[in-house]
């Protein structure tokens, strides 16, 4: 065996080692990041100061979908449809709207927490936090906002975010403005095939 090849192994067997190494460090952030969030959890139950939105009858879904988002962005929250049923087989519908860390966190084995190369490095939002609402459709023209019972349903289990930027639904542009900007970019097309 020539000097080459014994370097080309030693570099081998210690690139996998430093690989090994990098895997069980990675591992072992996560672990660490996830007991310091029970930990906090533990000392601090309810991290809220975002109260229920007030009870009120609007006159469209939109409208209604539009408070309760305002609310819960002036509180650094957000919400998201959780379910949408029929009342009683009618056109009537109740909607849930629940926080937008709702949902339980992947477990420990789950696909998303594998160290594999994956092209977006995403964590989850879900927190398991059980804050909702429920809206019921009274007529065609009313909708009411009603708080659901239990205390479960009123408290967040994590603290507000640093800045409203970080959830989904408060970047997302309003219909009007995604209009305005339709007809610009159509108003800057020429005809000419």
């Amino acid at each position: 065996m020539n000097q080459t090849s014994k370097t080309v192994e030693i570099n081998e067997s210690e690139a996998g080692y430093h690989e090994s190494e990098n895997l069980r460090f990675v591992e072992f952030v996560i672990q660490f990041v996830r007991e310091i969030r029970k930990i906090r959890l533990q000392i601090s139950p309810v991290l809220t100061t975002m109260p229920l939105p007030p009870e009120a009858i609007y006159s469209t879904e939109e409208e209604l979908y539009a408070s309760i988002q305002a609310w819960a962005a002036h509180h650094h929250y957000a919400f998201r449809i959780g379910r949408s049923t029929k009342i009683h087989n009618t056109v009537r519908s109740r909607i849930q709207y629940n926080c937008d860390g709702c949902g339980p966190p992947p477990p420990l084995n789950h696909p998303d927490n594998s160290l594999q190369a994956r092209k977006r490095q995403r964590p989850t939002r879900k927190t398991g936090c059980q804050f909702s609402i429920a809206a019921i459709e009274r007529t065609n023209t009313q909708w009411e906002l009603l708080h659901r019972p239990g205390k479960e349903y009123s408290i967040h289990n994590y603290p507000p975010s640093q800045s409203i930027s970080s959830h989904p639904a408060h970047r997302k542009l309003a219909q009007a403005e995604m209009n305005q900007a339709s007809s610009l970019h159509n108003a800057g097309k020429s005809n000419i095939i």
